[in-house]
C-alpha cells in the first residue's frame, strides 16, 4: 500500500520506521507478508524488498557498532589479563594484582 502512495523516500522511511517500532509482526504475519510479496508483480516485489533491505542494512549497521564495542571491551580485558600475567610472573601477590587490575582472584589464579 505504501508503494502505491508513491511517497518520497523520507516520508516512506518515517512511516516504515513507525510501523517497525510500534507494529511488531508475529511469525505468522511475517510469513503472510512474504507470501504476498511473492504474489506481487516483479516490479512491486523489488520495491518492497528494497524497503525491507534498507531496514536490514540499518540493523546490520547497528549490530556492527555493537560488535565493535564488544570487541573493544574484550580487547581491554585481554590487555588487563596480559598485565596480570606479567605481574604474576614478577612474583606480585595475587591479592595486589586483583586490586590493581580489577580481576577476580580465581581468574588470576587460572592465568
Amino acid at each position: 500500500m505504501l508503494l502505491r502512495l508513491k511517497l518520497d523516500p523520507a516520508k516512506q522511511t518515517l512511516i516504515m520506521g513507525f510501523f517497525d517500532t510500534y507494529l511488531q509482526l508475529t511469525e505468522d504475519e511475517e510469513q503472510k507478508v512474504i507470501k504476498e510479496v511473492r504474489e506481487m508483480s516483479a516490479k512491486e516485489a523489488d520495491k518492497v524488498m528494497e524497503i525491507i533491505n534498507s531496514y536490514e542494512r540499518r540493523g546490520r549497521e547497528l549490530g556492527n557498532q555493537e560488535g565493535l564495542e564488544k570487541g573493544r571491551q574484550e580487547g581491554k580485558l585481554e590487555a588487563i589479563r596480559m598485565v596480570a600475567i606479567r605481574m604474576k610472573e614478577k612474583g606480585k601477590p595475587i591479592q595486589e594484582i586483583a586490586e590493581i587490575t580489577g580481576l577476580e582472584i580465581e581468574e588470576i589464579e587460572r592465568l
